[in-house]
C-alpha cells in the first residue's frame, strides 16, 4: 500500500488510483467490522459449543464455523454422512440408461453457501503445513474435549493423506479439493451428530 501511494503518475492516473485505493480501504474496514460481530456472535449461548467443535478442525475458521452451523443447524435430520453430502450437493451426478451408471461431476443441487465454504476450508486444509499443528488452531483447540480434538486431527491427517494421493494418481486440483470437501462434510456431520468413532 505504501509503494502504491507512493507512485510516481499523472493527476488523473493518480486521481483513479486514489479512488480505489479508498474503496479498498472502505471494504476492508467494512470485512472487520462482520468479521468482529461474527466472533461476537459465535460466543452466544446457542452457538457456542457447535462452533467451538467445528473450529477445532484444520482449515475451519469462525466465519466459516459460523456459515455451516447458521445454514445446517440441526445435523441429525440428515440420516447418514453421505445424506448430508447430497445435500450439498458433493455427490457424483448420475446418469442411468437400462443398466449401465455412469457417474459425472458434483450434482450442485442443495445448499451452494455451505458447498462453497466447505470448498474453500478444504483448500485452506491442504495448503496448511503437513508438519505438527499451528499456534493458531493449538489456540482454538485448547479447553476442547480429547475425543473432539483426535477426532478433528484424525479427519486432518486422512484427508491430507488422500488429497496428496489424488493428485499422486493424476486428477485436476480443483477435483481433489472438492473430494477432500466431500470427505470434510463427512467429517462435520459425524462431529455434529456424536458419530464420532465412524471415520
Amino acid at each position: 500500500m505504501k509503494w502504491l501511494k507512493s507512485l510516481d503518475m499523472l493527476p488523473v492516473l493518480r486521481e483513479t488510483l486514489d479512488e480505489y485505493l479508498l474503496q479498498y480501504e472502505h471494504l476492508t474496514d467494512q470485512i472487520e467490522r462482520f468479521k468482529a460481530r461474527t466472533e461476537e456472535m459465535a460466543l452466544q449461548e446457542r452457538y457456542a459449543k457447535p462452533i467451538a467443535h467445528l473450529r477445532t478442525f484444520k482449515g475451519i475458521n469462525t466465519a466459516s464455523a459460523m456459515t455451516i452451523q447458521v445454514e445446517i443447524s440441526d445435523f441429525s435430520r440428515f440420516a447418514t454422512a453421505k445424506a448430508f453430502c447430497s445435500y450439498l450437493g458433493l455427490t457424483p451426478s448420475e446418469q442411468s440408461s437400462g443398466g449401465k451408471i455412469n457417474l459425472g461431476g458434483i450434482s450442485k443441487q442443495g445448499n451452494s453457501v455451505v458447498r462453497t465454504s466447505l470448498i474453500e476450508c478444504a483448500r485452506a486444509l491442504v495448503k496448511s503445513s503437513s508438519i505438527g499443528k499451528s499456534k493458531k488452531l493449538k489456540a482454538r483447540q485448547s479447553g476442547q474435549p480429547s475425543e473432539i480434538i483426535a477426532y478433528a486431527d484424525r479427519a486432518a491427517e486422512r484427508m491430507k493423506r488422500k488429497f496428496a494421493h489424488l493428485l499422486y494418481l493424476g486428477k485436476p486440483r480443483n477435483k481433489a479439493l472438492t473430494a477432500i470437501a466431500r470427505e470434510l462434510a463427512c467429517f462435520i456431520w459425524g462431529m455434529s451428530t456424536r458419530h464420532i468413532s465412524a471415520y
